[in-house]
């Protein structure tokens, strides 16, 4: 996180399970903002850094009988993730984009 007078703080996180979803790795960084600054703090630039991603192929997660909860979700969230790719990949960037970004003009 940047301030406006170029002020750098560094903050990170590790993951409880390997990921290659684009939600969690937003939710994550979001969340790091929220715990490390306050409401009225100006951001200049915010860089996010992502390492041992999974390969989009493969999920990450060793084979067994049992599922964890958190399992489920990654695999319905990553296979909606895909669609959504697929969608822009044919149809362009604009085609799908989250409600919150459709006035901001920010983003």
């Amino acid at each position: 996180v940047k301030s406006p007078d170029q002020t750098a703080v560094n903050r990170s996180v590790k993951l409880v399970h390997p990921t290659c979803l684009w939600s969690e790795i937003s939710e994550n960084a979001l969340n790091l903002v929220k715990n490390n600054s306050t409401p009225d703090e100006e951001i200049y630039s915010l860089t996010v850094h992502a390492e041992k991603l999974v390969h989009p192929d493969e999920d990450g997660l060793q084979q067994k009988i049992f599922f964890e909860p958190w399992e489920e979700k990654y695999r319905r969230q990553y296979s909606l993730e895909l669609a959504v790719d697929k969608i822009r990949s044919r149809y362009g960037n604009g085609s799908i984009v989250i409600a919150s970004s459709v006035n901001n003009r920010l983003i």
